[in-house]
């Protein structure tokens, strides 16, 4: 199991790991400086996909389980990249670029070999999930359902 939690009791949250039944937290990712909040989990459970303003301003990163090769999403669009969510596959993470007021969705491949806008209008954008029977995606724009 992977949440975000305050587990060193610094004010920033964490991205820890444990076993269900056990009460023994292992940190993967500590939040200081900023805070970690847990995204996704990949499919195949090599990856954890979350948010941090580590950088000044808030960025999707990927981490494995065991705290190795955290690395920011290579091509992410300027301003605030929040919410990740991994496709059924693996390959593509969808998240919500908050930049100049205007909120939408996007998708980039784990690899930053393709970066996509998915919405592009007024609407409150957000909360973005693939469905499991991928290439769709479901979003809420101004509180209703899109997919």
């Amino acid at each position: 199991m992977a949440f975000s939690t305050d587990a060193n009791n610094d004010g920033s949250q964490d991205i820890v790991i444990m076993n269900v039944g056990s009460l023994n937290m292992q940190v993967v990712v500590a939040g200081s400086p900023g805070s970690r909040v847990l995204g996704d989990v990949s499919p195949d459970g090599a990856w954890l996909a979350y948010e941090s303003d580590e950088s000044g301003t808030r960025r999707v990163y990927i981490v494995r389980p065991d705290g190795s090769d955290a690395q920011a999403l290579p091509n992410q669009p300027e301003g605030e990249n929040v919410q990740p969510a991994f496709s059924p596959d693996g390959r593509f993470i969808a998240f919500r670029n908050v930049n100049g007021g205007q909120a939408d969705i996007y998708i980039e491949a784990v690899d930053g070999s393709l970066v996509a806008r998915v919405s592009d209008d007024l609407a409150e954008d957000s909360f973005p999930d693939w469905s499991p029977a991928a290439p769709y995606l479901v979003f809420t724009s101004d509180g209703d359902l899109v997919s």
